[in-house]
C-alpha cells in the first residue's frame, strides 16, 4: 500500500538571518533531515510544506506567522534546508519490483544512498523483462550532493548514468524466489569525490601517527 505524509517540514525561523554561528544556522537543515530520514525509513511518500515565492526573512511565508518555506528572497542565506530537502530516491520503479527501504545521509564525506528492492507478489517473470523496464529502478541522484557518483554494491544488473538529468537507471535485476520469501536486491551509492577526499585524510592522518613515531 502506498502512503503519502501531506505538508512535511519545518519552521526555518530557528536561526536569524544574521547569525553567525554556522552551528546554529544548520539546526533547522539538521531538523529536516530527522523528518526526512523517519520518512525514508517507513517508505512513505511525502509532499515538502513549503516553497513560497514570496518569503522574506521579515515576514515569513506571509500566512498564519509561518516561515517554512525552503527559498527566501531576502537575506544572505537565500536557500534554506536544501542540503536536507534536496535528496536522492526512487522516481520509476518497474511493475515486476517494490521497494522495501531507502536511505540516506547528506552529513557525512560519502553522502551514502541505499535502496532495497524486492519482486512484488504480482510479478511477471516471463518474457523479456530487459527490454520493457519491468526489472528496472530509475533513480533520482542531485548534483548537489552526487559530483561522481559510484556504485559500491555488486550485482549483476547494469548501471546507466545520466547527469543531464541527474538520474541512475539500475538495470535488468534478477532475483531466485524462496519457498518462504521472496531475495531482495540493494545498492548502494556513494560519491567518489568525497570518497576520494576521505581515503586522504585517513593516509595524511597515517603518516603525521608514522612521523609523531619516528620523532
Amino acid at each position: 500500500m502506498y502512503v503519502l505524509l501531506g505538508e512535511t517540514g519545518v519552521p526555518m525561523n530557528m536561526a536569524d538571518d544574521d547569525d553567525d554561528d554556522d552551528n546554529a544556522y544548520i539546526a533547522p537543515t539538521m531538523a529536516l533531515e530527522r523528518i526526512m530520514r523517519a520518512v525514508e525509513r517507513n517508505n512513505l511518500g511525502t509532499t515538502m510544506w513549503n516553497y513560497c515565492p514570496d518569503n522574506s526573512w521579515l515576514e515569513g511565508d506571509r500566512w498564519n506567522g509561518e516561515d517554512f518555506s525552503i527559498r527566501s528572497t531576502s537575506g544572505a542565506r537565500k536557500n534554506r534546508g536544501l542540503m536536507s530537502a534536496v535528496r536522492p530516491f526512487a522516481v520509476r520503479v518497474g511493475r515486476n519490483l517494490e521497494v522495501v527501504s531507502q536511505s540516506f545521509d547528506p552529513t557525512g564525506y560519502l553522502k551514502r544512498y541505499e535502496l532495497v528492492v524486492r519482486l512484488n507478489k504480482d510479478a511477471n517473470t516471463e518474457g523479456d523483462s530487459d527490454m520493457d523496464g519491468r526489472n528496472d529502478v530509475v533513480i533520482y541522484l542531485p548534483l548537489i550532493h552526487f559530483t561522481d557518483p559510484v556504485v559500491l554494491s555488486p550485482s549483476s544488473a547494469g548501471i546507466e548514468k545520466n547527469a543531464v538529468v541527474q538520474e541512475l537507471t539500475w538495470k535488468g535485476l534478477s532475483f531466485k524466489r524462496n519457498k518462504n520469501k521472496n531475495s531482495i536486491r540493494k545498492l548502494v551509492i556513494v560519491n567518489d569525490l568525497a570518497k576520494q577526499k576521505f581515503e586522504n585524510d585517513v593516509a595524511r592522518a597515517n603518516l603525521e601517527n608514522e612521523s609523531e613515531r619516528e620523532s
